[in-house]
C-alpha cells in the first residue's frame, strides 16, 4: 500500500508544474542563503587573516630591533617605553571563526571578529569597532538557519494543506474509503510523502554545505551532524503539527489559514512581543555611562600624585619602598597608575553591561517555553559558536589580555632600568579557549510540543479505529 501511495503521489508531483516550480524556487533560495552565509564568513576571515599578517609583520620588525646588538639611534631606548612599544606592535586579537557559522551567522554580522590588543584601546572605543547592541539591528543577513526556520514551514504548508480536503472537495473520498482500510492512515502516509518532497531543497542545501564546509580549515564534522540533527527535529515538528491540524478534517481554506496562523504566531508574533518586552526590561547601555567612563579616562592622569600612590600601594605594597623623588621615576609610576585606573574602570563598566545582557539571555532561555522557535535558533547558533555569549567571552578575554600585558610592561618599566630582549620575548600572548555551551535544553520546548501534537494524533486515530 505504501509503495502504491508513493507511486501515486510521485505521478501527481510530476504532473503538477506549480509544485515543481515551487521546489525549484525554494531550492534556489536556500542555495542563495548558503552563499550569503559563505560570503559573510569569507569576508570576515579575509579581514582576520590580513590583520594577523600585519600584526606578525610589526612583531618581526620590533623583534629585529631587540635582536640587533647595536641598534640605530634611540630606537631601543624608545621601545623601552610601554606606550611606544605597544603602538609599534599594533596588537590585534581575533575571534576564531567556526565554519559552521556559514549555516547560522548569528551575532557574527553584528560584532567585529577583531579587537585591538593595545592596553589603551578600550572595548567601548576600539580601534576596529564601536560598541554596538544587537537589539538595535533591525535587519540581518540571510543564512541557512533563516531558510530552515522561516521558509521551510511555508513550503511544507503549501504542499500539505489540502491533502485530505482536496479529495473531499473533489468527491473521491468515498472511493478511498472503499480501497483503504483506514482513511486517516492513508492521509498520514501521503502527508509523509509531501514532507519528504519539502525536504528535497533542504537535502540539496545539506549536500552543498558539506561540499563547501568540508574543505575549510577547522571544519567540525560532528558539529555539522548536530546542526542538521536539530534541523531534522524542527522539520519533524512541522510534520506532526500538520498531521494534528489535518485530523480535524477542515476545508482546504481553513487548513491553510490555521497552519499559516501557527507559523505567524510561532515565528513572528510571539518572538516580536517578547523582544519588545526584553528591550523594555533590559535596556542597552546608556551612552551617558560610556561618556562618563571616557571623561574619567581623560582626567585620570591629572589626579594628584598622592591619589596615584594610594591607588598603587593597595595593589603593589612592595612599591612603597620605591624612590619616587626623581621626576623620571614619578612619571613612570604615574603612567602605570593611570593605565591601571582606566582599565579597572573599563572592566567595571564592562561587567555592568554583560550583567544586564546575561540577565536578558537567561530570561530569553526561560521564555523558550513560550517561544520554542527561539530555542531552535539558539541551539543552531550555539553549535556554530555565533551567539552573543561567544562574543562576550571574546571581549572578556580581550580585557584580561590587555590587563596582563599592561601589568607586565609597566612592572618592568618601574622596577628595571632597561627592557631587555628576554623581557620582549616574555610579553604575554593572547590565549582564548572556546567554551562549549550545551544546547540540548533549548530544544525541550519544541520537543514537548511535538510530543503533545503526536499524542493528539494517535488518540484521534485510536478513537476512529
Amino acid at each position: 500500500m505504501l509503495s502504491t501511495i508513493a507511486t501515486y503521489e510521485w505521478k501527481q508531483f510530476i504532473l503538477n508544474k506549480g509544485m515543481i516550480a515551487a521546489l525549484l524556487v525554494f531550492t534556489v533560495m536556500g542555495l542563495f542563503c548558503l552563499q550569503q552565509g559563505k560570503a559573510v564568513y569569507t569576508f570576515q576571515q579575509a579581514a582576520i587573516d590580513s590583520a594577523l599578517v600585519k600584526k606578525q609583520r610589526n612583531y618581526e620588525k620590533v623583534k629585529q630591533v631587540f635582536d640587533t646588538l647595536k641598534p640605530v639611534g634611540n630606537q631601543l631606548h624608545d621601545l623601552e617605553e610601554p606606550f611606544y612599544l605597544d603602538w609599534r606592535l599594533q596588537a590585534v586579537l581575533a575571534k576564531p571563526q567556526n565554519p559552521l557559522s556559514i549555516l547560522s551567522i548569528g551575532q557574527n554580522d553584528i560584532y567585529t571578529p577583531l579587537l585591538s590588543g593595545r592596553f589603551n584601546s578600550d572595548i567601548f572605543r576600539n580601534t576596529f569597532t564601536e560598541f554596538q547592541n544587537p537589539e538595535k539591528l533591525l535587519t540581518g543577513n540571510l543564512d541557512v538557519s533563516y531558510f530552515i526556520l522561516f521558509l521551510f514551514p511555508l513550503l511544507f504548508i503549501a504542499l500539505c494543506y489540502n491533502i485530505q480536503s482536496a479529495d473531499k472537495e473533489a468527491g473521491i473520498t468515498p472511493l478511498l474509503r472503499i480501497q483503504a482500510r483506514s482513511l486517516s492512515k492513508l492521509v498520514y502516509q501521503r502527508l509523509l510523502f509531501r514532507w519528504l518532497l519539502a525536504w528535497l531543497p533542504v537535502l540539496t542545501i545539506a549536500v552543498a554545505s558539506w561540499i563547501q564546509l568540508a574543505s575549510i580549515k577547522g571544519f567540525n564534522a560532528p558539529g555539522f551532524a548536530q546542526w542538521w540533527s536539530v534541523t531534522l527535529l524542527y522539520t519533524l515538528f512541522w510534520l506532526v503539527l500538520a498531521a494534528m491540524v489535518l485530523r480535524f478534517e477542515f476545508s482546504s481554506l481553513i487548513n491553510a489559514i490555521v497552519l499559516t496562523g501557527i507559523w505567524v504566531l510561532l515565528l513572528i508574533a510571539i518572538p516580536g512581543l517578547l523582544n519588545t518586552w526584553f528591550n523594555y526590561k533590559y535596556p542597552p547601555t546608556n551612552k551617558e555611562e560610556i561618556a562618563e567612563y571616557r571623561d574619567y579616562d581623560f582626567k585620570a592622569w591629572d589626579k594628584p600624585f598622592e591619589e596615584h600612590k594610594a591607588f598603587m600601594f593597595v595593589r603593589y605594597p612592595q612599591y612603597k619602598k620605591l624612590d619616587l623623588t626623581k621626576k623620571e621615576d614619578s612619571v613612570k609610576f604615574r603612567a602605570f597608575s593611570y593605565v591601571l585606573m582606566v582599565i579597572e574602570k573599563e572592566k567595571e563598566l564592562f561587567r555592568q553591561v554583560t550583567a544586564v545582557k546575561n540577565k536578558q539571555l537567561a530570561a530569553e532561555e526561560k521564555c523558550f517555553w513560550l517561544n520554542p522557535a527561539g530555542g531552535v535558533i539558539r541551539a543552531l547558533t550555539s553549535i556554530s559558536n555565533s551567539t552573543l555569549r561567544n562574543q562576550q567571552e571574546f571581549e572578556e578575554a580581550t580585557l584580561t589580555y590587555r590587563e596582563q600585558k599592561t601589568k607586565y610592561l609597566f612592572e618592568k618599566l618601574v622596577t628595571q632600568p632597561h627592557f631587555t630582549k628576554n623581557d620582549f620575548a616574555g610579553i604575554p600572548e593572547f590565549n582564548r579557549n572556546e567554551s562549549k555551551h550545551s544546547y540540548i535544553s533549548y530544544l525541550f520546548p519544541i520537543t514537548l510540543l511535538m510530543a503533545i501534537a503526536a499524542l493528539a494524533v494517535m488518540l484521534n486515530r485510536n478513537h476512529k479505529t
